[in-house]
């Protein structure tokens, strides 16, 4: 009897084993490939990624954004963001980096991509080397920012099925360290990075509130830092796409050096209405967006 249970325990754990084996590689090949088309009109790639260091490559050599008064001498304005600052699902010459370009006539780089955090942007500014290779330094550096973006701080580096790279960094004790991607033990990531998305989706608690407070202020305090290592005269705003400014926000105002313009305050609109977004569902802000956003807030930040 015991030699039969022992048996079945063992035959259950080969299969779990087995299944455990298949469902890595599964993960392991999905995720190289999982880059196969992109739905923004301009664009379309295919890639298999190992790296940031791989798919930031490939960002600046065929995702990117197109540089905007490429010819000009003037001091550059960089854009950071997410897919709000990038222009998901609209083309080149309907981006705020586009419409930016129309008023001023320095230099206008777009480093912004769909499903990017303040971390991407840290990443960058600790990683990439066109930032340091700038002849002038900045007029601005603007990043935009959605709501949205705060939970994209806890998952996991890669998110398969989506076309996003998310950077993951560890915060202890007020510091922040890069977390490598690894494509080893796949699914324990993913129950990881699930448990963490669905927190910060259920943000509750003055504690809780204030640990997330923390961790976004740091962000933006270390990516500052690590701009003004190069950047010590450039100006740096944070556009908020939202109609207030929340907790969160109003923290890294008073706490740091970014200076902070919300749409309430130069604009009058409902931006979640359809005809300020690309459709219905999708409420990335179209053309007719930046048309009335772009102006009033280059005049808020001094460019005109």
């Amino acid at each position: 009897m015991i030699k039969i249970l022992l048996r079945n325990i063992l035959f259950s754990f080969i299969i779990v084993i087995i299944f455990f084996v298949l469902f890595e590689f599964y993960a392991f090949y999905t995720t190289k490939i999982y880059y196969k088309k992109m739905k923004n009109a301009d664009i379309k790639y295919s890639l298999e990624m190992h790296s940031y260091e791989d798919f930031y490559k490939y960002f600046k050599r065929f995702l990117m954004r197109p540089v905007e008064n490429k010819n000009s001498k003037s001091e550059p304005i960089l854009i950071f963001g997410c897919s709000f600052a990038y222009g998901d699902n609209i083309k080149s010459n309907e981006t705020f980096s586009h419409h930016i370009a129309q008023y001023v006539k320095n230099p206008v780089y777009n480093f912004a991509y769909g499903g990017w955090s303040i971390a991407n942007t840290l990443y960058q500014a600790q990683n990439e080397p066109l930032l340091k290779k700038f002849t002038k330094e900045p007029k601005y550096v603007i990043y935009v920012y959605t709501p949205v973006q705060l939970h994209r701080m806890y998952l996991h580096v890669y998110d398969p099925g989506d076309n996003h790279l998310t950077v993951h960094y560890d915060y202890k004790k007020g510091i922040l360290k890069e977390v490598k991607p690894s494509l080893f033990l796949y699914s324990l990531y993913s129950i990881k990075k699930t448990d963490k998305a669905i927190a910060m989706y259920k943000i509750s608690g003055d504690n809780y509130k204030f640990k997330n407070q923390d961790i976004l202020t740091a962000y933006f305090k270390e990516t500052l830092k690590e701009f003004k290592k190069y950047w010590k005269n450039t100006k740096y705003y944070i556009l908020v796409y939202d109609n207030e400014k929340d907790m969160y926000i109003e923290k890294i105002e008073k706490e740091t050096d970014w200076q902070v313009v919300t749409l309430s305050e130069i604009v009058n609109i409902d931006i979640n209405n359809s005809q300020y977004t690309v459709s219905n569902t999708d409420k990335h802000p179209n053309k007719r967006a930046w048309d009335i956003i772009t102006k009033p807030f280059l005049k808020r930040i001094g460019a005109l």
